[in-house]
């Protein structure tokens, strides 16, 4: 079905600039959030990964029984142990830098919301204090912080074990 335009009004084909304005910005307001949300999945899926094989690594060099400096199969312990602390130095890196990206998202949103309506954000900010919701302080640990500190401690765990035991 083809549907002839000559004959109509332009202004009855198209929306209004101000309803086209608010379409957009209510589209680009869910795809900010969506991105923010696959940011904060990546690297919560990544961090798992890093740690859940850095604990598979910890146990094979932990368990074995050779202590010349070789894992069963020939491959040498120094090797595994740097392997582990660089891929959560690796992971540390990613959380920052997804965090980071994470944030522009979020700041996009907040400025599409005060376009699209002054009157929704303060009352946002009123639930947020009535909810006991603190306002952006960078100081605040976040939950970035503590996966990196979890590395952090994998990386301790690896250098010991792989050095010292």
């Amino acid at each position: 079905m083809s549907v002839d335009h000559r004959d109509t009004d332009s202004s009855s084909v198209r929306p209004a600039r101000d309803e086209l304005d608010l379409q957009s910005a209510r589209m680009y307001y869910t795809s900010q959030y969506e991105r923010v949300g696959r940011h904060e999945a990546n690297r919560l899926t990544f961090s798992n990964y890093v740690i859940a094989a850095s604990f598979v690594a910890l146990g094979l060099l932990a368990g074995a029984e050779s202590k010349q400096g070789f894992l069963p199969g020939g491959l040498p312990r120094a090797a595994v142990t740097i392997v582990v602390a660089l891929a959560n130095v690796f992971a540390i890196l990613f959380a920052f830098r997804s965090r980071y990206w994470a944030e522009i998202h979020r700041k996009r949103v907040n400025r599409v919301l005060e376009y699209l309506s002054p009157d929704l954000v303060v009352l946002q900010r009123e639930a947020d204090k009535s909810a006991g919701r603190r306002e952006p302080d960078p100081y605040y640990v976040h939950s970035h912080i503590y996966q990196s500190c979890i590395h952090v401690l994998v990386i301790i765990a690896a250098l010991a074990v792989g050095f010292f035991a």
